[in-house]
């Protein structure tokens, strides 16, 4: 009888044993899936954010630009990162389109500066350029570029929006111009630069 509960006991404890070892190794086990969900999860989470802040770059609108004296500071652009993308249709610059960029400048020093442009291709004869304070609209931008000077005082930051539009059927003179035009381009690019004085 002694025997017989001792056996018991130890029938007993022996099963305790295997359900907490079972528990254990399928509590690990949820935790490991969970773990792997967890990992897939920031996997495709930061992928998305690489894809995003990819994005954001491609379609930056700010371009900064440090003055200094005597000394040209040069930035490229291409136009297409600048677009409305809610104008956007065929994944190019032509009728219609519009957008705009800004340009920040800053200076270690007390300094005039100027604001020029070069274009590396060339422009549709109807797209136009023009800043908010004048609404005035300039066919390029190196007309554009006599508005763009002035002071800047050590560690100030001046910017300047820049605003462009390819206007649609403006003209029934100019839709041969522009549907030509709207073939031959797909982006238009230029560089920016300032000179300190």
């Amino acid at each position: 009888m002694k025997r017989r509960k001792e056996t018991k006991i130890i029938v007993s404890l022996i099963l305790i044993f295997i359900i907490i070892l079972m528990s254990l190794f399928l509590i690990t086990k949820s935790k490991n899936f969970k773990f792997q969900d967890d990992l897939i999860f920031f996997k495709i989470f930061s992928q998305f954010n690489m894809s995003k802040a990819k994005e954001e770059s491609e379609k930056t609108n700010q371009y900064n630009i440090k003055v200094s004296k005597q000394k040209r500071v040069y930035q490229e652009i291409n136009l297409m990162q600048t677009i409305n993308t809610k104008n956007l249709i065929n994944e190019k610059i032509e009728p219609g389109t519009n957008g705009d960029f800004e340009i920040v400048l800053t200076s270690n020093q007390d300094l005039k500066y100027q604001i020029g442009f070069i274009s590396k291709n060339v422009k549709p004869k109807n797209l136009q350029f023009y800043i908010s304070e004048t609404g005035e609209k300039y066919s390029t931008l190196e007309n554009l570029q006599e508005e763009l000077k002035g002071e800047i005082i050590k560690n100030q930051t001046i910017k300047i929006r820049i605003f462009w539009e390819w206007k649609y059927e403006v003209d029934p003179k100019e839709d041969e111009q522009d549907t030509k035009d709207g073939k031959n381009i797909k982006e238009y690019n230029f560089e920016i630069y300032t000179i300190g004085k």
